[in-house]
């Protein structure tokens, strides 16, 4: 083919063709533009929308936690008084269980005159009179006495034969023991 149009005619061609192909572009780019623009702002919408409901939310958390707070007040007193509970419980003395331990190591055959515990106590040295019926009864009971795991540190002390008050029971023995504070527990 033959192109016989004249030369500005070409280039007035050329020049139109190269408009046309700018344009394209151009318009190619206005679109991605306004695309892009649209995104962000539907993207900033959606973060100022949630910024708001995290606010509102924050606010009716913040109220909440207001009324609430005469709750936790009182939970946290209450977990006060419970650990004061427990460090009363832990250092009681419990001296049921110590007279038990102690009838436990006494033989059958004997009686306690008094005894008077407190909890100063344990784990010291307290004199302390039994009645028994005989010597070997005396010597049961030391030996009982020496065996329980709760007492230690048994002496005898004085013998004496009793007037005709203790008849049952006409021996006294005398004997220094210490009682461990395990026998209260």
């Amino acid at each position: 083919m033959i192109n016989l149009l004249p030369p500005d005619t070409k280039k007035q061609f050329r020049a139109a063709r190269m408009n046309v192909v700018l344009l394209r572009y151009n318009m190619t780019l206005l679109f991605a533009s306004l695309f892009l623009v649209g995104a962000i702002g539907v993207a900033y919408t959606f973060l100022m929308n949630s910024a708001s409901i995290a606010e509102k939310t924050i606010a009716e958390n913040a109220t909440k936690e207001s009324s609430y707070a005469k709750v936790k007040q009182s939970a946290d007193l209450f977990r006060s008084t419970l650990a004061d509970a427990k460090t009363t419980l832990d250092s009681r003395t419990n001296y049921s269980r110590a007279l038990i331990s102690i009838a436990n190591a006494m033989p059958e055959e004997s009686a306690l005159s008094t005894l008077e515990l407190d909890k100063e106590s344990f784990d010291k040295p307290i004199k302390l009179q039994f009645f028994v019926k005989d010597e070997s009864g005396a010597r049961l009971l030391l030996r009982k006495l020496e065996d329980s795991p709760v007492i230690s540190g048994v002496t005898r002390g004085n013998v004496d034969i009793q007037s005709t008050q203790q008849a049952r029971f006409p021996f006294a023995i005398d004997v220094t023991l210490t009682i461990s504070k395990e026998a209260a527990r």
